[in-house]
């Protein structure tokens, strides 16, 4: 996987290039989403991902071998005015560097609809039976979460707990806020600023849907959409020692799962892979969970 991983941040780097250049996307995270079948490998690809670019930031920042931590520019920026406490804008510069700030990690499983929804639906057992059908996530607080994340750089996000079976509310805090500097010459002029750009990966089931009303506004909030593709064979075998390990279920209940509701889902989700900038293929791994 470490090769496609390489892949992503490349792309990934490309993204952050292109969009720092405009002065309103560069004070916002990069929003970035992985989308792909249960058992692709999502969750691992994010993480891998993440900690190849915060290696990359980190090493730069410290002055060590990693590359520049400069990775885009701007023509101009509002400058903030050091006299202000809230880091207000006052004048233009002529130059900007966009250095790569800290990358975060956000899964969509923190969305699923509790238990007691499910329950409080017209068919309970079948809600049950096919949770992780994209019916069963809250679409709508999934946008405004991440509509606050990429406005304000701030989100305290929920996880899912598979010991209650539920989400936790408030489990994740997240600052990926923009820092902007200003940069004097020696006449203590200002000649332009040094911002430090965060990235956000989204990884999830849906987050390339654009066919019904709540994903779509969901997958238009990203700057770039990618989509890891993988084997029937190979997602469900994850997908069985997954269940196994979280649940505690004998095999033949977690493939009647895996076989089951998660390949109705999966059916759905690679008619989505049309709307990614870019495809992945996932690869067998032992590491991939």
């Amino acid at each position: 996987m470490d090769e496609v991983a390489g892949e992503f941040v490349n792309d990934i780097l490309n993204a952050f290039v292109a969009t720092s250049a405009d002065a309103a996307d560069a004070g916002r995270p990069l929003f970035v989403a992985l989308a792909g079948v249960p058992g692709s490998g999502k969750s691992t690809l994010a993480r891998m991902a993440a900690d190849m670019l915060n290696a990359q930031a980190e090493a730069a920042a410290a002055g060590g071998i990693g590359g520049s931590q400069v990775v885009g520019s701007m023509g101009s920026v509002k400058l903030p005015d050091e006299d202000d406490e809230d880091l207000g804008y006052k004048a233009t510069g002529p130059a900007t560097d966009i250095r790569l700030g800290k990358c975060f990690v956000l899964g969509m499983d923190g969305y699923h609809m509790t238990r007691a929804e499910l329950d409080a639906m017209g068919d309970p057992e079948e809600a049950h039976r096919r949770r992780g059908a994209h019916w069963t996530f809250d679409a709508n607080k999934l946008y405004k979460d991440l509509a606050q994340l990429k406005n304000t750089g701030q989100l305290s996000a929920p996880t899912f707990d598979h010991a209650t079976r539920d989400p936790t509310p408030n489990a994740i805090d997240i600052d990926a806020r923009t820092v902007t500097r200003p940069v004097y010459d020696d006449d203590l002029q200002p000649i332009g600023a040094d911002v430090c750009r965060c990235i956000v990966i989204v990884e999830g089931l849906y987050l390339a849907m654009q066919d019904l009303p709540s994903w779509e506004r969901v997958n238009g909030l990203f700057d770039l959409v990618a989509f890891l593709q993988c084997d029937a064979g190979v997602a469900v075998e994850r997908l069985v020692q997954r269940h196994m390990t979280a649940w505690g279920v004998p095999r033949d209940e977690a493939l009647a799962r895996a076989s089951g509701s998660d390949a109705e889902n999966a059916a759905l989700v690679e008619t989505t892979a049309i709307n990614a900038h870019v495809v992945f293929d996932s690869v067998p791994d032992d590491t991939v969970a």
